[in-house]
């Protein structure tokens, strides 16, 4: 019975390292990903001016979509999304 508790909780250890690893994988992976579009988004408007701002909507960004904006120091500002490798791009009137 000893053994039996024993050879279950390594299990359960080791089943609780994977899923601490992989969650930690997946948090580095997200964050090289959006390391990654920002460093794109700085050098697709670096002819349009000095950027003052770049930020990404993490509560709107999925694995395979994300979204964000950034504002320039001439005050325009713009929304973007990268997705499928592609970035699209719309500058918002100041109204």
């Amino acid at each position: 019975m000893k053994k039996q508790k024993i050879v279950w909780l390594s299990g359960a250890l080791v089943l609780t390292g994977f899923t601490v690893a992989g969650l930690v994988l997946k948090k580095r992976y997200r964050q090289k990903r959006k390391n990654e579009v920002i460093e794109l988004v700085r050098t697709t408007f670096a002819p349009y001016g000095d950027i003052a701002v770049v930020y990404i909507n993490d509560f709107e960004s999925t694995a395979q979509l994300m979204t964000g904006g950034l504002v320039l120091e001439n005050g325009r500002n713009f929304t973007f999304k990268f997705e499928k490798g592609q970035l699209f791009y719309q500058e918002e009137s100041n109204k």
